[in-house]
């Protein structure tokens, strides 16, 4: 394998005091490359630290989360609760209310039909009125009204003819 020159340059962001070591190294290449292994090893270390704490935070927010959906399980079956409970309290009131509803309802009923009935009977006297003969009801009172204003002498005659007629 050849060896190859190190001819580019790679920037690192490194600690001051780990970047201070290596300007002090700069004239020995093998301290450098110790050095930037050293600083590499410790990148390598941190990073599985925070890649650790991104996991544990990770788990932590999962966790909150499964404890906020439980919460609002919770906060449902309450609220389920509450309605379920006003529901039975309404039904409850409402009962009395019911049976007086029903008992009105049947009392109009029954005035409906009896007024049908009427309304059919007082058809039935508008019909049979219509046929009376007026003029001869007239008539009628008129000769009732005449007789009222007989003399009981009078009258008696009347009685009279009336009684031999039959």
């Amino acid at each position: 394998m050849e060896k190859e020159t190190r001819s580019e340059y790679v920037g690192l962001y490194m600690t001051p005091t780990m970047a201070r070591q290596v300007k002090e190294a700069d004239s020995t290449e093998q301290l450098k490359d110790k050095l930037i292994k050293q600083f590499v090893t410790n990148e390598i270390g941190w990073l599985t630290d925070e890649i650790s704490e991104m996991d544990n935070i990770t788990v932590r927010y999962k966790a909150m989360l499964l404890t906020i959906k439980d919460r609002f399980a919770e906060a449902q079956n309450i609220y389920v609760s509450e309605i379920e409970t006003l529901i039975n309290k309404t039904e409850d009131a409402m009962k009395p209310l019911n049976g007086k509803f029903n008992s009105l309802k049947n009392e109009i009923e029954q005035i409906k039909n009896s007024a049908d009935g009427v309304s059919k009977v007082v058809d039935s006297l508008s019909a049979k009125i219509g046929h009376i003969d007026y003029s001869r009801i007239e008539r009628l009172l008129d000769a009732v009204d005449r007789f009222n204003k007989m003399s009981d002498s009078e009258k008696e005659l009347i009685r009279l003819v009336i009684s031999n007629e039959k």
